[in-house]
């Protein structure tokens, strides 16, 4: 991992973005720094589609634990709604195949289309 920019990389950023971003988080402190010795004012949403009917009754009775004790605690559970679940693995699988299909892409030619035409043509002027 590198700590400077490089221009080669798309997934780099500039030493102004940097600088920006450290601003910007020194800035808005996290909650927890903000609220120490309390949970109170902390909201959470639960995702009602990642309860299925599939889900085993210890899971669930583990999880419904964890609501009852954070809430004792304060914390606010908010249902949310994310309908686009049941999608994630199949769009998981097209994006990862993607992605390394792009970035070995970058490699094509570099140990055997060049370097072989070249030892051949060096071969054939001599």
């Amino acid at each position: 991992m590198l700590n400077v920019c490089d221009e080669q990389d798309p997934t780099s950023v500039s030493p102004s973005v940097r600088a920006e971003a450290i601003k910007t988080e020194k800035a808005t402190p996290f909650w927890s720094q903000q609220n120490r010795n309390s949970l109170r004012g902390l909201r959470i949403g639960i995702p009602q589609e990642y309860f299925p009917s599939e889900l085993g009754p210890e899971n669930l009775r583990l999880m419904n634990r964890i609501i009852r004790d954070l809430s004792a605690q304060g914390v606010e559970f908010v249902p949310v709604s994310l309908p686009s679940t049941p999608y994630a693995l199949s769009a998981y699988y097209v994006i990862a195949s993607a992605e390394a299909s792009s970035n070995l892409a970058r490699y094509d030619g570099v140990e055997y289309g060049k370097s072989y035409c070249h030892s051949l043509c060096t071969a054939a002027g001599s």
